[in-house]
């Protein structure tokens, strides 16, 4: 995803960075870009600026789980 800044001077994108997610800023007038945000383990699937341009909102999933194995405590096996 890629969006301009709120100010309009350059465009946001997502990343990935040093084995990671980021969001990176590069400015439109060709000077250098940089990492505005990360890099983070998660991936980064939306951001958004406040509507004043002053907030920048991340919308990160995260999966987990778990396997639990429960066994008889006795040690019987099932019938």
């Amino acid at each position: 995803m890629r969006s301009f800044s709120p100010d309009g001077k350059a465009i946001v994108q997502n990343v990935t960075s040093k084995g990671g997610n980021a969001l990176l800023y590069r400015p439109i007038d060709g000077s250098p870009a940089h990492l505005m945000l990360g890099p983070l383990p998660d991936a980064l699937n939306f951001f958004a600026w406040s509507p004043s341009g002053s907030k920048l909102g991340v919308l990160q999933l995260r999966k987990s789980s778990d396997v639990v194995l429960i066994t008889d405590l006795a040690g019987k096996q099932p019938h």
